[in-house]
């Protein structure tokens, strides 16, 4: 499941990558839409990304159980920097965005957090 988990989020940075690329690729001549559709897919990707990440690294500490707490092995340092890459752009902001868009076809504006 684990695997399964990074494979999504891999798939969803690839394409999100690939949307990016036509994005700058048609310069000033991008649309709104098509701007609106590319910060979408990069939302997903960062979403699943995030979650999948801390899942993952949550994970290592109940598979390898207290010693994965050492600091000799530094598996923690992992955690905390999904973690802090989840708390400086914040999910729940991306999640909103994504909902809005999927529910009501609203295009995320852009802001700090775009």
């Amino acid at each position: 499941m684990l695997f399964a988990e990074l494979a999504a989020a891999r798939a969803l940075v690839e394409e999100a990558g690939a949307k990016i690329d036509a994005a700058v690729a048609r310069g000033p001549a991008l649309s709104a839409e098509d701007r609106g559709a590319a910060a979408i897919i990069v939302y997903e990707a960062k979403l699943q990304a995030a979650r999948a990440g801390l899942d993952v690294t949550q994970r290592v500490f109940d598979l390898m159980g207290a010693r994965a707490t050492s600091e000799r092995y530094g598996f923690d340092r992992r955690w905390r920097d999904v973690r802090v890459h989840s708390l400086h752009d914040p999910l729940a902001y991306k999640a909103k965005e994504i909902g809005a868009y999927r529910l009501l076809g609203t295009f995320p504006q852009p802001s700090n957090y775009s």
